[in-house]
């Protein structure tokens, strides 16, 4: 095996020779041929990396391993990024471009400590590798997931816990299912089964927030834009989220004080609190200042179904919830924008902030739908209509 990986290397030593970009790559087996307790020969691989490595790439890409139990070291020191990239072609060496985590259903951690950090990036600007795991997690440290790909890219994990999600590359993210996309690890429009909550004869959309949180923020011109499918907004107030929160300031409305006027749908708002906190203070340890609070029966929802109590928590007739945004969709896609900017980015449908707003409103008018009776039949678009099929 080792004469194969000096001879890999020896092959990439040619390329470099003529100013040709080279990455060393090393494939020993399909994962199924060893298992955990065999395991790949670590010292073999560690003579190899330490010999071949410095003579002839500058980065050293270790792949398909077979199952690895332990986070890998390089010269004694652990991995701070993996990239993992489609299949490189030969002489230069052998990559994969699939990752599976506990044989595809297995959860993967980042930033897992409170000191540590952890990135992972779906691309570096041209086609992705895939990702087969349940979902990917954010730890109490540093998580970061990057989309940077060309092209379409089928992502199915499921995103929960302390995230920051960028979309960098120009290619677009199919989420083929609807996963675990917010802090609470429930499902970013999730079914539910209670008595159908209506107020007025019509179904009711019960909406719980904040004026100072971000999240609420970027949710709000989804809601809105969803919402103005089935009737019609009043008196709604531009206003940006805290200023003394993360991220800070983001451009959005309020619905303290609007009126909405639908026939298929009643529409109830809660903010609980204002945008900033008591006595003007910038100290993280005072409170907000109090603005709207639940109602005994709203608050039960919210303790019923939302049991973190995180927010934006949104509940469509007691059919369907939804908790948080949908990523990549969040606050820092609006974060340096004002409200201008914004709306005139969301008539530019290549605009990343008019596809992630539009991605969270079809998602919204579709659970909608669901409780309407597929009325009125303008939102029935045939994405919203692919969207009802997966909401069950």
């Amino acid at each position: 095996m080792l004469e194969q990986i000096l001879s890999t290397a020896f092959q990439a030593s040619l390329l470099r020779d003529e100013e040709r970009p080279v990455t060393f790559r090393l494939l020993v087996a399909d994962p199924s041929e060893l298992p955990v307790e065999a395991g790949p020969p670590r010292g073999l691989l560690r003579l190899a990396l330490r010999t071949a490595g410095p003579l002839v790439c500058d980065t050293s890409l270790v792949s398909n391993l077979g199952i690895v139990a332990d986070p890998p070291r390089f010269a004694g020191l652990p991995a701070t990024d993996m990239w993992f990239s489609t299949s490189a072609h030969m002489p230069r060496g052998l990559s994969v471009g699939v990752v599976t985590v506990g044989g595809g259903t297995g959860t993967l951690t980042l930033g897992s400590s409170g000191a540590g950090n952890g990135t992972l990036n779906l691309g570096t600007g041209g086609a992705a590798g895939t990702l087969q795991a349940g979902s990917v997690t954010g730890g109490s440290g540093t998580a970061v997931v990057n989309f940077n790909q060309t092209g379409g890219d089928a992502f199915t994990s499921s995103l929960a816990g302390n995230l920051t999600v960028n979309k960098v590359g120009a290619g677009t993210i199919d989420r083929g299912g609807i996963g675990s996309v917010n802090p609470a690890g429930s499902d970013y429009i999730a079914p539910v089964s209670g008595p159908l909550l209506t107020s007025g004869g019509k179904p009711e959309l019960l909406y719980i927030g904040a004026n100072y949180c971000p999240y609420c923020a970027a949710e709000r011109w989804a809601m809105i834009v969803a919402l103005s499918r089935f009737g019609t907004f009043s008196g709604l107030s531009t206003i940006h989220s805290s200023t003394t929160d993360s991220p800070a300031g983001i451009p959005t409305w309020t619905f303290f004080g609007s009126r909405y006027t639908s026939k298929y749908l009643t529409f109830t708002s809660v903010e609980e609190t204002q945008n900033y906190r008591k006595g003007n203070s910038a100290a993280l340890n005072v409170g907000y200042v109090p603005l709207q609070m639940p109602t005994a029966a709203q608050q039960a929802l919210l303790e019923r179904y939302d049991t973190s109590g995180y927010i934006p928590f949104i509940d469509v007739a007691n059919k369907y919830v939804e908790v948080g945004n949908l990523l990549p969709y969040g606050p820092q896609v609006l974060q340096g924008l004002s409200w201008s900017q914004i709306a005139q980015a969301m008539q530019d449908p290549s605009s990343t902030v008019a596809q992630c707003v539009d991605a969270s409103a079809n998602y919204l008018t579709a659970a909608i739908l669901k409780v309407t009776g597929n009325q009125p039949a303008s939102a029935c678009t045939p994405a919203v209509k692919a969207l009802e099929t997966q909401l069950g």
